[in-house]
């Protein structure tokens, strides 16, 4: 469930369905190509067919669902293309040509479309759409440096006590 989930957390139906189709599609081709026989106990969907069919929906959603929620500002989520998966504030300044106001203004609707989720002081792209824009596992930025900025993980105007 964690890989058809967007940065909200949102699970549609839709995506679980999709993907049971689409990795029965796999295994079809694969079942053509190298015939088996069903055993008892055994998965009638194997982890290739799974992964080729979470790839296929991520490129899926991202042009369906993604791209066309983004509307006039999908060229943001485009910047991401052949990226990181996780970024920081810094990283996100460059990625999106932007400081201040107009950074944080951007970085709330990509969080608000479910392209970005925060994780305490740093974002990460939800695996729904990673394959879908080549983005590969990993940091943005070096791990040395985990904060990169001062976009803090609170709601704007409230500062944890110190």
């Amino acid at each position: 469930m964690s890989r058809i989930r967007d940065g909200n957390d949102v699970k549609p139906p839709r995506n679980l369905i999709d993907l049971v189709k689409k990795g029965q599609e796999a295994q079809l081709r694969r079942e053509e190509r190298e015939r088996n026989e069903f055993e008892r106990g055994q998965p009638l969907l194997v982890p290739d067919s799974i992964k080729s069919a979470l790839s296929a929906l991520s490129k899926q959603r991202v042009e369906d669902t993604l791209l066309a929620e983004a509307g006039s500002e999908a060229v943001l989520v485009e910047r991401f293309r052949n990226g990181k998966a996780e970024h920081n504030v810094e990283t996100l300044r460059n990625v999106l040509a932007a400081a201040g106001d107009d950074l944080d203004a951007r970085i709330l609707f990509l969080r608000g479309i479910g392209f970005l989720e925060q994780t305490g002081s740093t974002f990460k792209v939800p695996m729904l759409y990673r394959d879908g824009l080549g983005i590969t596992q990993g940091r943005a930025f070096p791990s040395a440096e985990p904060h990169g900025g001062g976009l803090e993980p609170h709601p704007k105007g409230t500062r944890p006590s110190t």
